[in-house]
């Protein structure tokens, strides 16, 4: 399900976003750009996450990249008590 999910493409192609520390594969790039949205996806454990944002409403500024890196990581964290027992 991993490899179907990670192979978010639109007609502009994907802009990967190597991010370490997220989800249990080391050299994965859970982030993945496309002019209409920004995807994350990883897992954890048992846990797949898939989280899909559509960047046309989102408020750049105040939801960036950076923010949603950090909410990824917290994510994940939580993850690790809940998916991984």
């Amino acid at each position: 399900m991993f490899q179907i999910a990670s192979q978010v493409e639109s007609q502009e192609g994907i802009i990967p976003y190597t991010v370490t520390g997220i989800g249990d594969c080391v050299s994965c790039s859970p982030i993945f750009a496309t002019d209409y949205g920004v995807y994350v996806v990883f897992t954890r454990c048992t846990a797949l996450v898939y989280i899909d944002l559509n960047t046309e409403y989102l408020e750049l500024k105040k939801y960036g990249f950076d923010y949603l890196v950090a909410h990824a990581k917290r994510l994940d964290e939580s993850l690790k008590s809940i998916a991984c027992r």
